[in-house]
């Protein structure tokens, strides 16, 4: 503050009294200047707050998104890998389905083949057997027709030899009758001469 001047102060007070005022004006405008400076560093401070707590928000969504990113590799990574397993068991499934399906279908094509060679054997078999049946009874057929022709020809021959006696029986008795007859005109007509 300013102080009274008396009429007995000399002029070297006033001198201090106005370096007095300006290290007051001096000291206000320093502790404004401070008081701004001091506003600043604060509203810096806040923006740094501002923009730390920002940077871990930031951070945090990154760590979150990047922790994501990897349970979702990994849950990819095990499905991929389960897939797989999958994958080469239907594989393997497969192959031994495949290959028991070609081993019963060998053991039935097989079995089949077996089946037809003894049906083509027994087809055999049974036509040789017929065959010889029929041979057989061809001859037993041709031997009875040979029986039958030589008893018909026996008999023929009988019955010729029979007719052909027969019919010399008659002829000789034909000519007895006749020369009977013949006999009996001469005799009438030697009793008539």
């Amino acid at each position: 503050m300013r102080g009274e001047r008396s009429p007995d102060n000399k002029p070297e007070d006033s001198e201090k009294e106005d370096q007095w005022e300006d290290v007051i004006r001096l000291q206000g405008q320093l502790e404004e200047a401070k008081a701004n400076i001091e506003q600043q560093a604060d509203l810096i401070h806040e923006k740094d707050l501002e923009h730390d707590q920002m940077i871990r928000m930031m951070q945090s969504d990154y760590q979150r998104e990047i922790t994501e990113l990897k349970d979702q590799i990994a849950d990819s990574e095990q499905h991929k890998a389960t897939m797989q397993d999958k994958l080469k068991a239907l594989e393997q499934a497969k192959m031994r389905i495949l290959g028991e399906t070609e081993e019963r279908y060998q053991s039935q094509i097989q079995q089949l083949e077996e089946e037809l060679e003894g049906i083509k054997n027994t087809k055999e078999a049974e036509l040789q057997a017929m065959s010889q049946q029929q041979e057989e009874s061809l001859n037993q057929l041709k031997q009875f027709y040979e029986q039958e022709k030589e008893r018909l020809e026996s008999r023929f021959n009988e019955e010729r030899l029979k007719t052909s006696r027969r019919a010399t029986e008659q002829a000789e008795e034909s000519e007895t009758r006749f020369q009977e007859d013949l006999q009996e005109k001469d005799e009438a007509i030697d009793c008539l001469q």
